[in-house]
């Protein structure tokens, strides 16, 4: 959390996130991803364009905070790369899992892996990758928001954001299919997420709406992957909720230790609680898809 300190009241903005909400995005919404995902994903671009809200006192200090720095230079080039660049990978890589038996071994099982196929070991991947950009961008978050407003491309950003976002989604649920009930729950969680979205008032909280719902899933999904592969994994969705209110927990202790952030047991709260959330729609989603392919097969059958 970042609190006001000294006469600039200087308080973080969101417009820097554009690059974790494109990298969460890609990743859950990959080819092989389940379809509970996709609809938390379109909301965490709608939470950034939404979230982006500069205070007067951080316009003032605009003025004489340019884009200087390794650690900013290094942020924004890596924001241009998960923004024309992640994406691309993601939706063109293969899912390798296929159709088995519950119970039978994987390939990653067979060769003595850690993982049990290679979509665990990227959900993992990305889920390290979301954690250290979340942790690495705490302090010069504020920095690189205001050299994007100052160099007239937040608003860009933005919007190439949603455009990317939205190709990646389309892409998804073109080769997913989804069935009627599916759709009605993805729209009805989406609609509870962006109603909760918008009467935040305080859009620091916004910021871990879409961070730790996402974080949330990607560690789900890991679990639920290894767990189907023949691995001993119990109850996936509170291992994940367990480890998604620890990592949270840590972002608030390294904030205590950093000059322009505070720790607060509040926002340790807040994520906990948007991690439930997010899990219990992507149990809601699987209930519906289960019971989407239920209605197929009593269709099909003499």
């Amino acid at each position: 959390m970042m609190k006001s300190r000294g006469p600039g009241g200087m308080r973080t903005t969101l417009g820097c996130r554009v690059m974790l909400a494109v990298c969460l995005v890609s990743a859950i919404t990959s080819p092989g991803a389940s379809a509970s995902n996709t609809g938390a994903a379109w909301l965490s671009a709608a939470a950034v364009l939404q979230a982006v809200d500069v205070p007067q006192a951080a316009e003032a200090a605009a003025a004489d905070s340019p884009l200087e720095g390794l650690s900013a230079q290094i942020a924004f080039w890596a924001m241009l790369f998960v923004l024309l660049v992640l994406p691309w990978m993601m939706v063109r890589s293969p899912s390798d899992r296929a159709m088995r038996p519950t119970g039978d071994p994987s390939p990653g099982a067979a060769s003595g892996s850690h993982f049990t196929s290679d979509r665990e070991r990227r959900l993992w991947a990305y889920t390290l990758a979301v954690m250290l950009a979340i942790y690495s961008t705490l302090s010069p978050a504020q920095e690189l928001s205001v050299a994007l407003r100052e160099r007239g491309v937040l608003g860009v950003s933005s919007a190439a954001a949603m455009v990317v976002v939205g190709l990646v989604i389309a892409l998804h649920w073109a080769k997913t299919r989804p069935g009627r009930l599916e759709i009605w729950a993805g729209l009805g969680i989406a609609a509870i997420y962006l109603t909760t979205m918008i009467r935040m008032p305080v859009p620091e909280a916004r910021s871990h709406l879409f961070e730790y719902s996402l974080v949330a899933l990607l560690i789900d999904q890991a679990l639920t992957e290894r767990q189907r592969n023949g691995r001993r994994v119990p109850v996936p969705p509170l291992l994940a909720l367990v480890a998604t209110v620890a990592l949270g927990w840590l972002d608030e202790g390294i904030q205590a230790f950093l000059p322009n952030r505070v720790y607060d047991l509040l926002d340790v709260g807040q994520n906990a609680a948007f991690a439930v959330w997010a899990i219990t729609a992507s149990l809601f989603i699987r209930c519906a898809r289960s019971l989407d392919i239920l209605r197929r097969i009593r269709r099909h059958s003499p």
